[in-house]
C-alpha cells in the first residue's frame, strides 16, 4: 500500500471555489465518488516546502483521482484525490477529505483545496496561517 503526506499552511483566496462547490452536479459527482456530501467551499493550503510540492507531484502522477467531468464546457472538469487529514493537537483527530484540483491552465503547482463533510476550520480549530498534514493512500 503506497502512502504519501503533503504538508501546508491554511490561507484564505478569492473565495471562488464556494460557487463550484454549491453546483448541485458537483455536490452529487462529489459524493459518489468520496462517500460524503462536501461542506460549500475549499480549504487552501500552500506547499510552502519543496519536498511538500515533490510530494504533491507524485500523487498526481502515482495515486488514481477521480474525475469530474462538467455537463457543459462552462465549466471546468476537476480532479479529486481522496485523503484524509491529519491534524495533531491534544488528541490526534483524522478528518476523510479529499483534494479537488480543478483542470484549468497555470492552476498553481504550490496550492491545494481540500474538500470535506464540515467546514475543516471549525472541526479542526484551525485558522490562517496553521499547518495541516493531507494524507493520500493507494
Amino acid at each position: 500500500m503506497a502512502r504519501a503526506t503533503v504538508r501546508g499552511v491554511i490561507f484564505s483566496d478569492l473565495g471562488e471555489a464556494r460557487r463550484f462547490m454549491a453546483l448541485e452536479w458537483v455536490k452529487r459527482a462529489i459524493e459518489r465518488s468520496v462517500g460524503f456530501v462536501p461542506y460549500p467551499g475549499t480549504l487552501n493550503l500552500a506547499l510552502r516546502a519543496e519536498r511538500d510540492r515533490a510530494a504533491w507531484r507524485d500523487v498526481k502522477e502515482r495515486f488514481a483521482a477521480v474525475e469530474i467531468p462538467p455537463p457543459d464546457s462552462s465549466f471546468c472538469a476537476a480532479r479529486l484525490y481522496p485523503a484524509r487529514i491529519v491534524a495533531a493537537g491534544a488528541a490526534e483527530t483524522e478528518l476523510p477529505a479529499a483534494v479537488l484540483l480543478p483542470r484549468v491552465a497555470g492552476y498553481p503547482e504550490d496550492k491545494i483545496e481540500v474538500i470535506a463533510g464540515a467546514s475543516v476550520k471549525e472541526t479542526l480549530g484551525v485558522e490562517d496561517g496553521d499547518a495541516l498534514v493531507i494524507e493520500f493512500v493507494a
